[in-house]
């Protein structure tokens, strides 16, 4: 997994890709921590801001699945 390090130098997780698509696979080894930040990163996420943060492993899964279709 490739790490990025944002203004505040805390290691944010890049989204894993592969053939121009999310890795799903990798996403499912992920924490659920950094499922959240990279989450964050992205501008099409369907879950947007609190309800990131309440969001569980299989709903976070759920929901970057659906940026594959």
């Amino acid at each position: 997994m490739t790490i990025v390090v944002a203004d505040n130098d805390e290691p944010v997780p890049a989204v894993p890709m592969q053939g121009g698509r999310i890795d799903i696979t990798t996403l499912e080894n992920a924490r659920v921590v950094d499922l959240r930040a990279m989450a964050r990163r992205l501008d099409n996420f369907p879950i947007k801001g609190r309800d990131v943060a309440r969001a569980g492993r299989d709903e976070l899964l759920a929901a970057f699945r659906t940026l594959n279709a």
